[in-house]
């Protein structure tokens, strides 16, 4: 089947996987079940759904407008997938989280949010962020001491150098 799939991939100039997610998108929904006017994209995303053919019939309310119909965003909510436009505010505080793997990237971001005065003040009100905020403070003015105490000189070593080895 793959071979067949590759060689109608190339005719129709289009990639083996597209033409792979097609096929499996369409045997999940037989024409009777399609809804007109509906992308073949919406009924991709859907596809996984048990209740796929009555939700097709009766799309979300668009956010803006009220008026029933079916959007990239409005599908990729009814399964769970992180959407495109985030409208809402946990789409859109998953929409921050999700380049920032690394710790650097949220401590920067954190750190510009903190310096607008409605958002620090608001930080501020949530116990969890005060505790570790505080706690992390701690920590980094104990390190700032230990770094400024330096390294504790060794026996038989001065800490002014002796012009020993190595100097």
């Amino acid at each position: 089947m793959r071979a067949t799939l590759e060689m109608f991939s190339e005719d129709i100039n289009v990639s083996y996987s597209q033409v792979r997610t097609a096929r499996q998108t369409a045997s999940k929904w037989p024409p009777e079940h399609r809804a007109e006017g509906v992308s073949f994209e919406i009924h991709r995303i859907l596809e996984k759904l048990e209740d796929r053919f009555e939700r097709i019939v009766t799309p979300p309310k668009h956010p803006r407008t009220w008026k029933r119909q079916w959007t990239g965003d409005a599908a990729k909510r009814q399964v769970g997938w992180q959407v495109d436009t985030p409208q809402f505010v946990q789409e859109k505080v998953e929409a921050i989280h999700d380049p920032a793997v690394d710790e650097q990237v949220p401590a920067r971001v954190a750190a510009d949010f903190l310096r607008r005065p409605a958002v620090a003040f608001r930080a501020a009100g949530d116990d969890t962020v005060r505790h570790l905020f505080n706690k992390a403070q701690n920590d980094r003015w104990r390190q700032l001491e230990e770094a400024a105490e330096g390294p504790v000189p060794g026996p038989g070593r001065e800490s002014g150098g002796s012009g020993g080895a190595g100097d």
